[in-house]
């Protein structure tokens, strides 16, 4: 066993088979490294040839990505009073967590007399399950990718337009959604096994009213050009039926040029995606004034009690380590907010210092309405509909900056999520606080100089990577 001490925290290693927690560490480490960072699509747009075609070089990239993922980490530590700490907050994405690092680490024989006569273990169980998905995957993946979206309806007459539109599973509405592949079944609440009942309701309820009958009355009316449009489709379209060219609306320095607009085209979207825009509108609306009225109260007193509240058995528990101090998380967000302005003023971003100020402050306004519904509700809301529609409307004509608004509005919520469901797996786990924030800022920082240097790597050396 060897032991080291940086930054106040101290770190073991053993020689032999990782324990429980070091298990946890190494999980909350690689969901930082696995998951890409949401700033490279924009980079790729402004690099990509068919897009913009412009390098900012090294210094933007890595500034931007660097801030844009560290700024949500830092709101997070100095939320954890009312969304990791108080029981009422369960998070059920990470049950499956917490289940499957139990399932690694007891190999002991169940009592039969307790489980209706199972005496296998947690772990011959899950080896067995692993090794029987590893063997079916291959059907819906490989041999009969049909068996994904299953739209047998359609094989009925393939060639009938309003069939395919109402069962059809990738350009139609799916009315029938069967499927065998278990990734489309995950993807649906962010796992339906793990969410509550009322969220399975609450969910199939609204995509009833508000968007399958909504999306047929649009496309059979012949409301928003619908009938010269797929009906499910998040690609957007001219006045000729071709995908909406935006360079043909660009004047100089990358701006918003009206007459050329007027010139070219309005821009046509499927009722789908019409829907989409307005829906998210209205939850992200209805997320403030739902935690607003229903926990209100809770969230005042969390903030006038911080810690001293009354604890359950997992804060009683974690209790016993040296906390992460709010002031680390305030340095973080302090030097990332830094990074972030250098970003804005420091390179033709086209974005203001007040902007990006501006489109992270929306992402702190909706940080506790929408991370308390998902870690109540397990439903995920984001601002990837509403910050570009606020960065159009405050910085008007500059396509570039209003990019680079959402990325940080975006993803600062998002990585929040992401950060504070970690917290909470921690939490659960009994992994030390500080052990848990400096795992994640270190495993964050690396992952960002890497994913820079791949996607540079990319663009330099295959050639035509992102040509459209």
């Amino acid at each position: 066993m060897r032991v080291f001490h940086t930054f106040g925290v101290r770190w073991t290693f053993n020689t032999g088979p990782f324990t429980i927690k070091e298990h946890v560490v190494v999980t909350l480490m690689s969901n930082v490294c696995i998951g890409y960072a949401y700033s490279t699509d924009a980079l790729l747009a402004l690099k990509g040839k068919p897009f913009y075609n412009v390098d900012m070089g090294w210094g933007f990239q890595i500034l931007f990505t660097l801030s844009s993922q560290l700024i949500g980490i830092g709101l997070a530590g100095l939320s954890r009073r009312f969304l990791v700490w108080p029981a009422a907050m369960i998070w059920p994405n990470q049950f499956s967590n917490t289940t499957l690092f139990y399932a690694l680490h007891d190999k002991t024989k169940s009592n039969g007399q307790d489980t209706n006569g199972w005496v296998i273990s947690r772990y011959r169980y899950f080896i067995y399950v692993c090794a029987a998905m590893f063997c079916y995957y291959w059907i819906p993946a490989v041999l009969w990718q049909g068996l994904s979206v299953f739209a047998f309806v359609t094989w009925i007459r393939p060639n009938n337009v309003v069939l395919n539109q109402l069962f059809g599973g990738f350009t139609g509405l799916s009315l029938i959604p069967i499927t065998f592949d278990w990734t489309y079944v995950s993807a649906y609440l962010l796992d339906p096994l793990l969410s509550p009942t009322h969220s399975h309701i609450n969910v199939l309820v609204g995509l009833f009213v508000f968007v399958i009958i909504p999306t047929i009355g649009i496309a059979y009316t012949g409301a928003l050009y619908a009938k010269y449009l797929p009906i499910n489709t998040s690609q957007t379209y001219d006045n000729t039926q071709k995908t909406y060219n935006v360079s043909r609306i660009l004047g100089d320095n990358f701006s918003f040029d009206v007459q050329k607009y007027k010139a070219y085209s309005p821009m046509f979207l499927a009722p789908t995606f019409a829907l989409n825009y307005g829906l998210s509108f209205a939850a992200l609306i209805a997320a403030l004034v739902h935690v607003s009225l229903f926990h209100g109260r809770e969230i005042w007193y969390r903030f006038r009690t911080a810690r001293n509240q009354e604890p359950d058995i997992h804060l009683k528990l974690i209790q016993k380590y040296r906390d992460a101090p709010e002031w680390w998380y305030a340095a973080l967000l302090v030097i990332s907010l830094g990074l972030g302005i250098a970003t804005s003023e420091g390179f033709p971003s086209q974005l203001p210092w007040w902007a990006f100020l501006v489109s992270n402050i929306v992402a702190a306004v909706f940080l506790i309405p929408t991370c308390t519904i998902l870690a109540i509700s397990n439903i995920a809301l984001a601002l990837n509909v509403l910050s570009p529609f606020l960065a159009g409307f405050i910085i008007p004509g500059r396509p570039i900056a209003v990019m680079v608004f959402k990325v940080y509005s975006t993803i600062t919520l998002g990585q929040a999520q992401t950060y504070l469901g970690d917290l909470k797996l921690a939490h659960y786990m009994k992994v030390p606080p500080r052990v848990t924030f400096w795992c994640q800022v270190v495993a964050t920082i690396w992952a960002v100089f890497v994913q820079i240097a791949v996607m540079n790597w990319t663009l330099s050396t295959i050639p035509d990577c992102c040509a459209l």
